[in-house]
């Protein structure tokens, strides 16, 4: 995991790994496991979060569990 902080703004850049245990999407579990990057970048107003954008790599995690074909 990275984290790169700035002013008001933190920027998370992460993997992560799991096991497709339960439906996903319609995609029924398979048991396979899935490794995907994150990335998630958060405004901090004080003390409080007040914004949070996140980015997952979707299309990877739908073709890793087969209801994406390549």
């Amino acid at each position: 995991m990275q984290v790169v902080a700035e002013g008001d703004r933190v920027l998370v850049h992460l993997r992560q790994v799991a096991t497709h245990s339960g439906e996903y999407g319609g995609t029924p579990a398979t048991g396979t496991r899935t490794d995907i990057e994150v990335m998630d970048l958060f405004r901090i107003e004080g003390d409080k979060l007040v914004e949070h954008w996140a980015l997952m790599d979707n299309l990877n995690l739908l073709k890793q569990i087969g209801a994406v074909k390549e």
